[in-house]
């Protein structure tokens, strides 16, 4: 990568020079004695600004560092040499953060952003207004604000908005309301396409936000800051059909048995937040219900989505490739990403980007031990390959259910229990998503042709890539321009509205951890210390304390407010 630009400048009193690729700051000291370069990704910096720090002309950089699924706003200061370097740095770093050629026209874009105040918890609001809307606003990206008002309202907004009035949508609730979004858009029936052309978005804010840890992106911060940094990736839709019905769309799952069960029963628990679901899952599993039911369904590997759009059904002319199964069932869920809830690792294979749909069916077998064996860690997919679940990829699913009783479920919201046909469609939609967050590698034809005991032919390379990350973890996670501590006249801003600090694997070896590496662009040997300090060497201070602030309340000096220049 080559060198885009030189400064020489001050940070926390010391002579820097900062140089800038499209993928990083690097900051070499002028005195190289003790002190180390350090980097910081432009991938984490999303807002520039002018201010003025003791009469001096000054740059506040903003950025979002991640550690354990949660994201730390921290803003470094570089004094310049006077306002003119001061405007050029600032124009400059304007550009390389919108992913425009330098001195280029910054993009015009208007993101509308709809809050669900009621759904979950109810802390979508405080979610908008201590996270996203400064961020929003720092980042200088233009955004209209829109609270729903009733069941159904996302629908009609997203149903008859004038999508030229807007480059975006996106909303800060739970899946419930983005389902909404998603089914308003196709919808519309003057492009069909419309999906693939509009980027969406998802602030989690509501109870289980299944999309968002699939997506990797399950705290508020770090999936505001994939939006204001236009961050995006193709994402599948399944398309859901019933007789007399308008066709819907899911990107999460349909499902019918226990998950369905104990996903509509707990609605009436949505106060205990994700405990929900444990509650209601625990009491359904002791009092299990078994289902009849006819499943077909199409092998992936036998009939791509993207070489066979068209699906005949059973009962249609035309129709090949079908496989049946028949018989009583505890559970049935179709899948196109790999988390159900932030809890609930339920299809360990599945991509949201993958151009498939994972089934796993939950057989008469299935016994009560069994299921809460599997319960106890629902992170750990220990139901797949075990004999009473059969797991297999497919492109098309039709469900009859052969009882009145039971419930049809998509993303959580009921429909009518009859029969159900769905297709895959690939790449359908552009998201909003974490661009660390890699697809599996893997090869369809290797899978059993009836999807049993998938865990033992995991792609090598998964297995490889767990072990490194795992092995580079602390590195990759403290490595920055300031690791886990302040810099001098820097402020710091964590984030407090995760239920759930945990440091769950099963989601991060699957980001494309980058780590910081010596410099290429200076003669003299960079490194960082052992304890990945980066800029903090240049600051001398080894104890300074961490402090928290709100967004709303920023301040970029230690002995003193900053004048902000507008």
């Amino acid at each position: 990568m080559s060198i885009l630009f030189t400064h020489e400048l001050l940070h926390a009193g010391k002579n820097i020079v900062l140089k800038a690729t499209d993928a990083e700051l690097i900051v070499v000291p002028v005195k190289r004695t003790f002190a180390r370069a350090a980097y910081l990704r432009m991938s984490e910096v999303f807002a520039v600004a002018k201010s003025l720090h003791k009469k001096s002309y000054c740059v506040d950089v903003s950025a979002v560092f991640i550690k354990k699924e949660k994201g730390t706003e921290k803003i470094i200061q570089f004094q310049c040499k006077d306002e003119a370097q001061c405007d050029l740095l600032l124009s400059q770093l304007k550009c390389i953060i919108a992913g425009v050629d330098l001195n280029s026209p910054l993009p015009l874009r208007k993101v509308l952003i709809l809050v669900n105040p009621y759904g979950g918890t109810k802390k979508a609001p405080k979610i908008f207004t201590k996270i996203v809307e400064p961020m929003f606003t720092k980042a200088g990206v233009a955004f209209e604000h829109k609270e729903t008002e009733y069941a159904g309202h996302a629908f009609d907004i997203a149903n008859s908005i004038n999508l030229d009035d807007y480059t975006s949508i996106i909303t800060v609730s739970g899946d419930g309301l983005f389902n909404e979004v998603v089914n308003g858009l196709m919808s519309r029936t003057e492009d069909i396409d419309i999906l693939s052309k509009f980027p969406i978005g998802l602030i989690p804010g509501g109870t289980s936000n299944g999309l968002c840890k699939s997506l990797g992106s399950i705290s508020p911060m770090i999936a505001t800051l994939n939006v204001i940094k236009g961050l995006k990736s193709g994402f599948d839709l399944m398309k859901i059909m019933q007789p007399g019905e308008t066709p819907r769309y899911a990107f999460l799952s349909l499902n019918t048995g226990l998950i369905a069960d104990v996903d509509i029963e707990s609605e009436k628990y949505r106060w205990a937040g994700q405990a929900r679901m444990t509650m209601t899952g625990a009491a359904r599993i002791m009092n299990l219900r078994k289902y009849n039911i006819r499943l077909w369904y199409r092998l992936a590997s036998e009939y791509p989505a993207h070489l066979h759009p068209d699906v005949s059904f059973p009962d249609q002319p035309g129709a090949t490739g079908w496989k049946k199964f028949e018989g009583k069932m505890v559970s049935v869920v179709a899948t196109s990403v790999p988390w159900l809830s932030y809890e609930h690792f339920i299809s360990p294979y599945s991509h949201h980007c993958d151009g498939v749909a994972d089934l796993t069916i939950f057989d008469e077998n299935t016994s009560s031990a069994n299921l809460l064996s599997w319960f106890l860690k629902p992170d750990a997919a220990k139901h797949v390959g075990c004999a009473p679940v059969k797991y297999v990829k497919v492109s098309a699913l039709r469900i009859e259910p052969l009882e009145q009783r039971g419930i049809m479920n998509i993303d959580g919201e009921v429909i009518p229990n009859k029969q159900t046909d769905m297709v895959v469609l690939p790449h359908a939609a552009t998201i909003f998503s974490n661009p660390n967050f890699e697809a599996y590698c893997w090869d369809l034809t290797n899978l059993p042709s009836e999807g049993l005991n998938t865990h033992d032919v995991v792609h090598a390379q998964e297995h490889d890539y767990r072990q490194q990350f795992s092995h580079n973890r602390t590195e990759s996670v403290t490595i920055s321009v300031s690791g886990n501590k302040s810099i001098q006249g820097d402020e710091e801003v964590e984030e407090e509205y995760d239920e759930d600090d945990g440091d769950d694997e099963s989601m991060q070896y699957r980001e494309a951890k980058k780590i910081a590496h010596e410099s290429k662009y200076d003669n003299e040997d960079a490194e960082f210390d052992d304890d990945g300090e980066g800029i903090h060497d240049l600051n001398e201070q080894d104890d300074h304390d961490e402090h928290e602030e709100q967004p709303h309340q920023s301040k970029t000096d230690v002995d003193g407010p900053s004048e902000v220049l507008v």
